[in-house]
């Protein structure tokens, strides 16, 4: 099997001949560059590939070349190999190409634009301009990239000539064997070193000698290479090694059927501060979690290509483009120690950019009119997306999921300030018009903090549309302070397990807060929601290694390893507390021992004064679940005694036993819901290298788009039934 890659996926092809031809063919594996394919570069260089070149396109006679014949290749940068375009791209290139010179050549001037529409290449991502013989990006600003018409080959690697070259050996090898039959390939190389050239073209660096019509070999001109081949002539040693050997035409026939299925998830991906500072790095950063979840389609996904599914990955960059300030922060920046100064101010000051009521708003003008205008594009040249229901996924990084939070739920404090104050003096003025002017006076801090906040979460949870264009499936949020800003907001949380007051399903349908376990940048969500989340750790991505991995929805839940051993403790003790509790109901008091003082001292991890004084105080199981959230929070009362409720209620779960039932407390109550609906916090397996330092920490809040735990963790979100958990 040969495999072509290209548009970002991979796919393998055959050559034209039987089945029993592509079974016995040589492996042949030509890969793109690391930072834009879907597979890493193969630096060992394949075999020759004349056996199944040479059988499989079954040439009799010496003749111009046909499109399917051709290859197009492109390059990432002037180091890199030539990449091969797959057919469905070269061909229509191919043809574009002919038509242009069929047109110059009989009008002498004519534009690439009066042939056709662009051509649009690698899954969409690149537009062909063949005049100028390169590729430019169609969705964000970059360099355009190199690409070379491939008709002349070097055996092993598969590397075409260049242009000039491979044209003169064309031209001179029809004008010499045009019409002449090819030898059968079982006489390849058995003529080489041992006769006369028939023919030889010299260039400056090298020359290539015709053997046979199917013997072509290319010489190096260098010093050494001379030498090498006056000696074995000398010796009488004729081996065609001491060259190397070209071939004409493509080892693989390029076909329309090599096309990449259509688009049916679409995934932006949004960075978050210090854009100003690296200008295109989400470039790279889509690219690298392009890659990375290519490469893993083939092993963990592999129904997923011939189900026609395809994931596309666009970036979204929002902040070059933005006036702000313009450089009025730049001219007070003083010059001592500049270039800390310059890295905060193209970091750091995008936060005090946003949390600013003047350029608030143009960001996330920015960002919104920048999602729609990708996705407006993308629509255009992918008509099918939208009829066969595709999806769109949304991956943001920083503060970027502050801002894009903000685009869904509408958040604007200034906006949601006046509305709240006009709500107000417009109810007032209903009730008591007299009162109107001094409403406001009247009220304290925390009532007009409360009421503020409620008017927030009532306009949150009926909030059904948002500015964007499109409806976003799921929203991965990376390395997030979207925890701490909703808490500064007011966001506190409620009792029945759902995040409808924080994003309501109208606006997305699930939401996966993601962070690393050393990123300092990163917050929670989930305490949220349900208060004692606090003490439940978020659930742990899969390594790409492990063997068995179990889906995320049946992950049972587990506390802190603190809470976690208090927890057990304190079941213990209630039911310990049962026992004495029905035996007091029976007549029979029990005292408690200096055993039982002992257990609770454990469970508070306080001395056995402190946890003895708690007993005495409170009695028996509250009063040890005092001495312990006393001990934890440095708090006592019935919050503690409420949370230690939850606590010991959720213990059956960390224990990987069900909750079905409402729990109860002594007064009749029913306590809050003890599940989330859907969990929201998953956190990265730690690393001890980014664990060692302060200096690693601040690098783990970059670490997320080279990850393939991430890579796969997105996967096995967006396609549920196709992943190593389904």
């Amino acid at each position: 099997m040969f495999k072509s890659v290209g548009e970002g996926m991979e796919y393998e092809a055959s050559g034209f001949g039987s089945d029993e031809d592509i079974s016995s063919a040589d492996n042949v594996s030509f890969q793109s560059p690391s930072d834009t394919s879907g597979l890493q570069e193969n630096t060992e260089s394949p075999p020759p590939v004349r056996k199944m070149f040479w059988h499989s396109l079954q040439i009799e006679k010496v003749q111009e070349l046909v499109p399917e014949e051709i290859r197009w290749f492109y390059k990432e940068d002037s180091k890199a190999r030539w990449v091969a375009f797959i057919g469905y791209d070269s061909l229509r290139i191919e043809c574009r190409f002919r038509a242009l010179e069929y047109a110059r050549q009989r009008s002498n001037s004519v534009e690439e634009e009066d042939i056709d529409a662009n051509i649009h290449v690698r899954g969409g991502l690149y537009e062909v301009d063949i005049t100028n013989s390169k590729i430019h990006p169609v969705y964000w600003k970059g360099k355009s990239l190199p690409i070379l018409r491939g008709t002349w080959f070097v055996d092993g690697t598969g590397q075409p000539l260049e242009y000039e070259y491979s044209l003169q050996l064309e031209q001179d090898h029809l004008t010499k064997f045009r019409g002449m039959s090819i030898p059968d390939s079982q006489t390849d190389g058995k003529k080489a070193g041992k006769t006369e050239a028939l023919h030889t073209v010299k260039f400056t660096e090298f020359h290539v000698d015709w053997y046979d019509v199917n013997e072509v070999y290319m010489y190096s001109e260098a010093a050494s290479s001379r030498m090498f081949r006056y000696v074995t002539n000398k010796l009488s040693i004729h081996k065609p090694g001491t060259g190397t050997r070209l071939y004409r035409g493509y080892y693989e026939q390029a076909t329309m059927d090599d096309k990449p299925p259509d688009v049916t998830q679409l995934v932006f991906v949004v960075h978050g501060i210090g854009q100003k500072y690296n200008q295109n790095k989400i470039i790279s950063c889509c690219n690298d979690l392009r890659n990375g979840t290519h490469k893993l389609i083939p092993k963990y996904f592999p129904d997923l290509t011939s189900s026609r599914q395809r994931i596309e990955f666009l970036p979204v960059e929002w902040r070059t483009d933005l006036q702000l300030d313009g450089d009025l922060v730049e001219s007070i920046t003083p010059e001592k120690l500049r270039h800390l100064r310059v890295l905060l101010n193209s970091t750091a000051m995008d936060i005090l950019y946003y949390t600013s009521p003047l350029y608030r708003g143009e960001i996330i003008d920015g960002l919104s009119s920048e999602l729609n205008r990708l996705y407006q594009i993308f629509v255009e040249k992918n008509p099918y997306f939208e009829v066969n229901n595709g999806q769109v996924s949304i991956c943001v990084h920083s503060l970027g999921s502050v801002i894009l939070y903000d685009i869904l739920t509408g958040w604007d404090p200034i906006e949601l300030y006046d509305q709240y104050v006009f709500n107000v003096l417009k109810k007032r003025s209903e009730t008591d018009p007299q009162k109107t002017q001094n409403v406001f006076e009247s009220m304290t801090t925390s009532d007009r903090s409360k009421r503020l906040h409620d008017f927030y979460i009532n306009s949150i949870i009926h909030k059904e549309t948002s500015p964007l264009m499109f409806k976003v499936g799921n929203l991965f949020s990376l390395g997030s302070p979207l925890g701490v800003f909703l808490s500064l907001r007011g966001i506190r949380p409620k009792p029945n397990g759902l995040m409808d007051h924080l994003l309501p399903k109208s606006l997305c349908k699930r939401f996966y807060n993601i962070y690393h376990p050393s990123d300092p940048i990163a917050y929670r969500i989930e305490p949220l929601v349900l208060k004692h989340y606090s003490t439940i750790a978020p659930l742990k991505i899969h390594k790409l290694k492990e063997a068995k991995k179990v889906p995320y929805s049946e992950m049972k839940a587990k506390a802190f390893a603190a809470f976690g051993k208090a927890a057990s403790q304190v079941k213990k003790m209630g039911k310990a507390d049962s026992v004495d509790g029905q035996a007091n109901q029976n007549g029979d008091k029990k005292p408690i021992t200096a055993q039982t003082e002992g257990s609770q001292s454990t469970i508070a991890n306080a001395s056995q004064q402190e946890a003895t004084s708690s007993v005495g105080d409170n009695g028996g199981f509250k009063g040890a679940l005092k001495g312990l959230f006393s001990k934890l929070g440095g708090r006592g009362g019935s919050k503690e005694e409420k949370l230690a409720a939850e606590l010991t209620d959720y213990q059956s779960v960390a224990s990987d036993e069900d909750v079905t039932d409402d729990i109860t407390s002594d007064d009749g109550d029913v306590v809050e819901q003890t599940d989330l609906e859907f969990r929201l916090d998953y956190v990265l397996p730690s690393s001890d290298g980014m664990t060692s330092s302060y200096v690693n920490a601040i690098f783990s809040h970059t670490s997320y788009w080279a990850s393939p735990e991430i890579a796969l963790f997105l996967l096995s979100q967006i396609f549920p039934d196709y992943g190593p958990t389904k």
